[in-house]
């Protein structure tokens, strides 16, 4: 079984978290909110790699941070490790643009993360853990 390893971006906003939401198209969870990244290629390191991920679905240029979360899935061919990143906006939000990798994104607080994410989705559990790191680094600042 080969074996892929995905690194997606905690990106906050305003105390709200970016969710981009995959094309129906899309052969794994089709239509579905995640947070936004992508495959990590030969040769390259994480933070380079979602870096790249989000200046190419999105047109905007990030500050990676070391990971504080990991998930794994398999399908029938793969065996997938992910790594979720804090990721800051270099620029403006404003600056934000789709490409066909995403149909659409909203910002959600904590409290409305199960409008776009369900309860066991390593996506929420991720976001989650990432709202929990923010709060405790604003309060031991």
């Amino acid at each position: 079984m080969m074996q892929k390893i995905v690194v997606a971006g905690f990106i906050v906003k305003e105390g709200k978290v970016l969710l981009a939401k995959r094309p129906k198209s899309k052969k794994l969870a089709p239509d579905k909110y995640h947070l936004p990244g992508g495959h990590v290629e030969y040769g390259e390191d994480l933070k380079s790699a979602l870096s790249r991920e989000l200046r190419e679905e999105f047109g905007i240029d990030v500050e990676v941070d070391e990971p504080f979360f990991s998930f794994s899935y398999s399908t029938e061919d793969a065996h997938t490790i992910g790594l979720v990143c804090p990721a800051a906006i270099c620029s403006s939000a404003l600056d934000l643009t789709l490409n066909s990798e995403t149909d659409h994104i909203v910002w959600s607080d904590e409290a409305t993360l199960v409008q776009s994410l369900r309860p066991d989705d390593h996506n929420f559990l991720a976001a989650k853990a990432g709202f929990a790191k923010l709060y405790s680094s604003k309060t031991n600042s």
